[in-house]
């Protein structure tokens, strides 16, 4: 059984490793962009998220070491889109959906959430297994359309999502 799992806000000294777990072979072929990530770049981006309050960073912490990243966007209202990457280190040893599920316990305390909602490639069957052990649901047909959703492709991508009662 895995450890504790610790969530804690992105920070400036996290920005090397993201980058780094970002540009992995492995995530890359899972995210819709496979592109390499430049250096430059994902600074840029990294420091946008940091300061842009309708985002939240979360690391994910084992024994000190971090396991991943979970970032929640908000999209509208109390509607968030949820995705998740872990340290290659930390894959397939049963972590994902518990760090899921804290880092929403995380933003359930500092902000008010209705819905989370995610995207992911059918071929990336962890994913898939890690959001719906954090108990996300398969949608084939989502009725609601949010921001980043024009981009939904239902013959290569699952729509999942999770309704939090407050």
């Amino acid at each position: 059984m895995p450890e504790i799992v610790i969530v804690r806000e992105a920070k400036i000294e996290d920005c090397k490793e993201i980058w780094e777990w970002w540009n992995d072979p492995v995530t890359r072929k899972m995210m819709k962009k496979n592109d390499y990530v430049p250096w430059e770049e994902h600074c840029e981006w990294f420091n946008k998220v940091l300061t842009d309050n309708k985002r939240i960073l979360c690391v994910g912490l084992v024994n000190d070491q971090k396991i991943g990243v979970v970032r929640f966007d908000l999209k509208t209202g109390k509607i968030y889109e949820v995705s998740i990457n872990l340290n290659p280190v930390f894959r397939n040893r049963g972590y994902g959906s518990i760090f899921m599920k804290e880092s929403i316990r995380y933003l359930s305390k500092i902000r008010d959430v209705k819905r989370l909602f995610a995207m992911l490639k059918k071929v990336n069957i962890p994913s898939k297994k890690t959001f719906e052990k954090a108990g996300f649901i398969i949608v084939n047909n989502p009725k609601e359309k949010y921001s980043g959703m024009e981009q939904f492709l239902p013959e290569t991508e699952y729509y999942c999502e999770l309704i939090l009662d407050k």
